[in-house]
């Protein structure tokens, strides 16, 4: 979502981008033995909705601000949220998941995408499953 803020994303775009989000944290955390109904409970929504607030001072969020700007993460300590991301992405495609935000992000954070590109990659997809 800091990236998304970064590009200057308003409510709507930040809205289908949340619930797409969630919908792949779903689908994640069944392939991996558990229930769908837990992502949507204060260890899941909950943290997401905290995490990504637009005047959340998280680790994360400001990681996101950066890569939405172009400029790079910094130096120092990576937030765990933001590791998570690359590990989720690979959980998703080992379980032959559909998550495509997760492999954007992934791709924007290993520095092999630009945010403007995973922006547009997304704007392109279809939300079938969401």
């Amino acid at each position: 979502m800091g990236m998304a803020d970064s590009l200057g994303m308003g409510s709507g775009p930040r809205a289908v981008l949340m619930t797409r989000v969630v919908a792949e944290g779903q689908r994640v955390l069944e392939a991996l033995g558990g229930h769908r109904e837990t992502f949507a409970g204060l260890a899941g929504l909950g943290n997401l909705l905290v995490r990504t607030d637009r005047d959340s001072q998280a680790p994360g969020y400001r990681v996101g601000l950066k890569l939405g700007a172009g400029q790079a993460p910094g130096s120092g300590r990576v937030p765990d949220e933001v590791k998570a991301v690359g590990a989720g992405a690979r959980l998703a495609k080992r379980a032959g998941l559909r998550a495509p935000v997760l492999e954007e992000v992934a791709k924007v954070v290993a520095g092999d995408s630009t945010a403007a590109l995973a922006a547009a990659a997304l704007g392109e997809q279809v939300a079938t499953q969401e």
